[in-house]
């Protein structure tokens, strides 16, 4: 029994022996493996001012380039120059005294031609610098002046787009003096305002009668028809001394009719649509002006109350107008004259008046022609021999009818007389015969 009891003594001490020693030398192995990763951490990373720790030794640097790059180049040349001073401003230089004057002239005149001559209260006329000065390109109005030797005569500005505004006050010649700024050159030109025509409109009522006695001779007045001329006499007073360009004319609605000035001092009215327009004529150098109203039918399109008088055939007008001359004893010089019904000459004429029709003759030497109010008709008053074409518009201005008439000469009284001598002289010769028979 005891030797079982050391035995088993013996084992334990053996097994706590041999546990001891497992875990002394796994402490051990542990630790060494601690100690062998400083070590190389320490051979890695050698603190400053410390030797190299063991291990293998770096490899020297690289051989050095056999041939070293030589010294650099010396300083480059400096740069070159600097880009050169932008070109100057242009230098503003006066053109010389003609040159100024003839276009300054030329310029006056354009306006004469466009606007009427300038007078006191005209518009104004404006001179291009450039037309004064050589250079101006990249100048504006800022960099000139301008006086007027007589503001009484004329008042001056530049304008902003480099021109020079020449307002006509009274009449007279003024010297106008424009300077460039900076370069003080100066150009003297004459600028001349003539006296305003004694022109005045007429009273409202006088320009709208005469206005009226003008449409009511041209017929009706439709859209499409025949422009109506108004003289610039029926409308002002002392016209004499006026010419078309001293006269302006406006339309207060160009849907019904437009106006211009033609050359010979007409107001030329061209119906446009049917309504009414107020027309107006002024001369530039007065506010006053002259209005009169102008009226365009609606255009009949056929019916009793809307008639379409559109032509009968040539030969079916040749005709009747031949009946009638015929009727009336034909056309001699001093006789009434012949009336040809305007029913003859076109197809529907029912509901028509004298001043929805207009005729005119080709020579009133040999025939003049008008329109009676009894039908109507065309009355037609020969005047000397000949022959004339007669043209009568109806209702449209595309509705025409031409004919001609001839006026022949009145028969002599010589070969009357012969022939009634003649017949005297059979009518005894008759007698006498019977007196021998008995």
């Amino acid at each position: 029994m005891r030797s079982q009891m050391r035995f088993w003594a013996r084992g334990s001490v053996f097994v706590l022996l041999v546990g001891f020693a497992v875990a002394a030398v796994s402490w051990t192995g542990e630790a060494s493996t601690a100690t062998s990763g400083l070590m190389e951490a320490l051979m890695q990373e050698t603190p400053t001012g410390s030797p190299p720790g063991p291990g293998p030794a770096p490899d020297p640097d690289p051989d050095p380039d056999p041939d070293p790059d030589p010294d650099p180049d010396p300083d480059p040349d400096p740069d070159p120059d600097p880009d050169p001073d932008p070109d100057p401003d242009p230098v503003v230089t006066p053109r010389s005294s003609e040159t100024v004057q003839d276009n300054v002239d030329e310029v006056v005149d354009e306006v004469i031609a466009t606007t009427g001559r300038i007078v006191p209260g005209a518009d104004p006329v404006n001179v291009d610098v450039a037309d004064l000065f050589e250079n101006t390109e990249g100048t504006e109005g800022a960099d000139f002046s301008v006086t007027s030797s007589d503001p009484s005569v004329a008042t001056v500005a530049v304008t902003s787009n480099s021109r020079v505004k020449i307002t006509p006050v009274g009449v007279g010649t003024a010297t106008i003096s424009v300077t460039a700024g900076e370069s003080e050159a100066s150009v003297e030109f004459d600028f001349t305002v003539a006296q305003a025509p004694d022109t005045a409109p007429r009273p409202p009522e006088v320009a709208q009668s005469n206005v009226d006695e003008v449409t009511a001779a041209a017929g009706r007045i439709v859209p499409g028809a025949d422009p109506v001329n108004v003289g610039v006499a029926d409308l002002f007073e002392d016209t004499e001394d006026t010419n078309s360009n001293d006269f302006r004319v406006t339309s207060s609605d160009p849907s019904v009719a437009t106006v211009e000035i033609t050359p010979d001092r007409q107001v030329r009215i061209t119906p446009v649509g049917v309504g009414t327009a107020t027309i107006s004529a002024s001369v530039p150098w007065s506010e006053a002006s002259v209005e009169f109203d102008f009226t365009v039918a609606q255009a009949p399109t056929g019916g009793d109350e809307n008639p379409d008088t559109t032509p009968r055939s040539s030969d079916t007008v040749r005709s009747n107008v031949d009946a009638a001359i015929s009727a009336a004893g034909g056309l001699m010089p001093g006789r009434d004259p012949v009336l040809v019904d305007v029913n003859d000459l076109f197809r529907d004429t029912k509901g028509t008046e004298d001043d929805d029709y207009s005729a005119t003759s080709s020579d009133p030497a040999v025939a003049t022609v008008g329109i009676t109010a009894n039908g109507p008709h065309v009355r037609i008053t020969p005047v000397g021999v000949g022959t004339a074409t007669i043209r009568v518009t109806g209702l449209e201005p595309e509705h025409v009818v031409e004919f001609e008439v001839t006026v022949a000469r009145s028969v002599p009284a010589l070969p009357l007389v012969a022939t009634g001598l003649l017949g005297m002289l059979l009518f005894g010769a008759g007698v006498w015969r019977r007196l021998r028979r008995r």
